[in-house]
């Protein structure tokens, strides 16, 4: 009797064991997963929201939706605030379009070069990239002399954007020259412009014969015009430059102190008391923004304009942080004496008009754009 109870109980455990291990569970799950959406794979996109892979907007009112795809060039990596805030726009129109819209990003120049963002584009070989006109000449006439009308101003990041907006909203000539594409930013590289320097340059007398790495055309000349030679070259070879002594120093905001690594080879940075080249940077092709339907465009530029408000506070605050890391690090920060960057400011100021002239010469009004211009310039010399 005993041995026949023992027999029961133990069939009973094994049942129980049995019934345990099928309860509800999926056992077509690959191991580790629990139910939940996967992590995202390396090197993805990343626009998916942190909220496990999907919209914050309701996936209801864009399920009729179609899907847009935009690929965009990246000069810069997620670890440089400017490719930060980059990622910042892909995420916030992921989400403000309910998935609908997308960018996927190509970090680094990995698809193609800054230096032909231009041609690239319109050649169709992706569909938004960052520009700066000086690296088509050829093409862009009107935009760098308005870059120049600003560039002996004192407006902050957020004014010289706000301005050159308005710009370019106002001068047809101006916004032909962007003719097929949709700007996502006006763009300036820092709140100051910068010379990041292995030597210390303690006024404009010491520019005398030495090498500089610079954008702006106008930044170019000058620099020349106290004696210094302005040199162009990719971003990617500035610091081989440096340490091996083919430029002294590199014009930019001293945010690359940091995001670029000039520290490394710059232990001096000299504040010019002018602001950073500003300009029409960021841009997608029009037809492929014609592809979204009107909801779409109309939450497509909301976080365009959260992009922009976010550079607005993000580059402001770098700026503060990347002084303090100077500090922290060994580097010098001077500031070039007020009457020397007075005498800058005069030339550029006279750069700007000359160039405003023989855009008259060329056919176009040059004088309508370096009035208007200035005029902005006032007009938000005070918004903060």
């Amino acid at each position: 009797m005993k041995r026949a109870l023992s027999l029961i109980l133990a069939l009973m455990f094994v049942l129980a064991l049995m019934t345990g291990c099928g309860g509800g569970g999926n056992n077509n799950q690959p191991a580790g997963n629990s139910g939940q959406p996967p992590a995202p794979a390396p090197g993805n996109s990343g626009n998916q929201p942190a909220s496990g892979g999907q919209s914050t907007e309701s996936s209801d009112s864009w399920e009729n939706e179609k899907k847009v795809e935009i690929s965009f060039v990246s000069q810069y990596t997620t670890a440089h605030t400017r490719g930060a805030l980059e990622q910042f726009m892909f995420d916030r129109v992921y989400e403000k379009t309910g998935g609908t819209v997308e960018f996927i990003p190509y970090w680094s120049s990995s698809l193609f070069s800054s230096s032909s963002g231009w041609a690239e584009v319109m050649a169709g070989t992706a569909d938004g990239t960052h520009i700066p006109p000086f690296t088509a000449l050829d093409h862009f006439k009107v935009d760098p002399v308005a870059t120049m009308c600003f560039a002996s101003s004192s407006l902050n990041y957020k004014q010289v954007m706000l301005a050159m907006e308005e710009l370019y909203n106002t001068m047809p000539e101006y916004k032909a020259e962007w003719d097929g594409l949709v700007p996502i930013n006006w763009d300036a590289p820092g709140g100051t412009m910068y010379i990041m320097s292995n030597v210390p340059i303690q006024s404009v007398d010491d520019l005398k014969g030495k090498s500089f790495r610079v954008t702006g055309t106008h930044t170019g000349e000058m620099l020349e015009t106290f004696g210094g030679v302005a040199v162009k070259m990719p971003s990617g070879e500035v610091l081989d430059a440096l340490s091996k002594g083919i430029i002294q120093g590199v014009c930019s905001s001293i945010n690359n102190m940091q995001d670029g690594n000039y520290i490394d080879v710059c232990k001096y940075a000299i504040a010019l008391g002018i602001p950073s080249d500003p300009g029409l940077n960021r841009f997608i092709r029009e037809d492929r923004f014609n592809e979204m339907s009107a909801k779409q465009k109309e939450a497509f530029l909301e976080a365009v304009q959260d992009y922009r408000e976010e550079c607005w506070v993000r580059i402001a605050a770098k700026e503060q942080e990347v002084l303090k890391f100077c500090d922290e690090n060994g580097a010098t920060v001077i500031q070039m004496p007020a009457e020397d960057s007075a005498k800058i400011r005069e030339v550029l100021e006279n750069i700007a008009k000359r160039e405003a002239e023989n855009l008259n010469s060329m056919g176009y009004d040059g004088t309508g754009l370096y009035e208007t211009a200035k005029m902005l310039a006032e007009k938000y010399k005070n918004v903060t």
